[in-house]
């Protein structure tokens, strides 16, 4: 068939699917929840670390059953048959939040409040985040996509690497979880600054030249909560600091920023490597940028009090 016909199919579903997304989602849990908005986010992101966990199995079993083609229809298929409905009556206007002072609110009433794009764009807040998470999440691309190869290269066999490869999946589910209910108990660039400084152990240890297998698991289970966090922390962050009232177009762009270095990550540690034949440097360039990046976003400050506004409409 004609290849330009196959890359604008495959155009056309990654413009679509950006709905499908954290951006819509997290929108609606900030509407939705307030006392308890971390492990609201944590819980509801995880699916799609789930999706990662179960369906490549299961699509090889489908594949295998009627073939790739008739794979995509039940795919497909799926997603009309169960996504849909569930949304489409699932999801109801946010129900009333209570506040600290005891008023109630519409959760709905929250997209009232907030800065505009200008305005974030002129915080520094917005600055540090978005730099911050963009260097951190090519770290985490960086090792998650060379891993196996990674391993390797340090005297593993391929099956071997791919079950430390098979840790990211569940880290990635149990660090969306612990972090939602971590967000919600303390101050959250303090959580953000562990979790995401803990990866710099991680690239010591997979720079070292004898790996223990108890310390290789660690360290890759810790690179997986830390890119489980990403997504939860970052449109936390952005409910937090900015409100819901732009919060699409803030968390978008700040989204582009993040994955700008996810996406560049997988190519530098090849480079790198096709270099200078290790992993080695740009693991230890991972390291400081894993302590910098998490030490920049304790600068952070408290959180801005949106829900005053709220209070005022209440008592209004």
């Amino acid at each position: 068939q004609n290849v330009w016909t196959f890359y604008g199919c495959w155009a056309v579903m990654a413009f679509v699917a950006q709905g499908t997304g954290p951006i819509p989602w997290t929108r609606a849990i900030g509407e939705w929840f307030y006392a308890r908005r971390g492990l609201a986010l944590g819980l509801a992101l995880m699916g799609s670390g789930i999706a990662a966990f179960m369906l490549p199995p299961l699509v090889t079993a489908i594949i295998g059953a009627v073939g790739w083609r008739m794979t995509y229809v039940v795919l497909g298929a799926m997603i009309f048959c169960v996504a849909f409905p569930a949304i489409w009556w699932g999801l109801r206007p946010a129900p009333q939040w209570v506040l600290d002072d005891g008023a109630r609110v519409a959760g709905s009433m929250s997209a009232r409040y907030g800065n505009t794009l200008g305005e974030a764009l002129r915080s520094y807040r917005f600055w540090v985040i978005a730099a911050s998470f963009s260097f951190i999440s090519l770290g985490v691309a960086g090792i998650i996509s060379n891993l196996v190869p990674l391993l390797v290269d340090r005297g593993f066999t391929p099956a071997n690497a791919a079950n430390f490869a098979a840790i990211i999946g569940a880290s990635v589910i149990l660090g969306r979880v612990i972090v939602g209910s971590l967000l919600d108990r303390f101050w959250g660039p303090g959580i953000a600054f562990v979790l995401m400084a803990l990866p710099a152990a991680s690239c010591l240890v997979l720079a070292s030249a004898d790996l223990p297998l108890v310390l290789t698991g660690l360290a890759v289970f810790v690179v997986g909560v830390a890119a489980g966090a990403e997504f939860d922390i970052i449109a936390y962050f952005v409910t937090r600091y900015f409100g819901l009232k732009h919060y699409g177009k803030i968390y978008g762009v700040i989204y582009t920023i993040f994955f700008f270095g996810a996406g560049l990550a997988p190519l530098i540690f090849a480079r790198v490597y096709d270099k200078a034949a290790s992993y080695d440097p740009i693991l230890l360039v991972s390291a400081a940028t894993f302590l910098g990046s998490a030490a920049l976003l304790l600068t952070l400050g408290r959180y801005p009090d949106h829900e005053t506004q709220l209070e005022s409409s209440a008592d209004g």
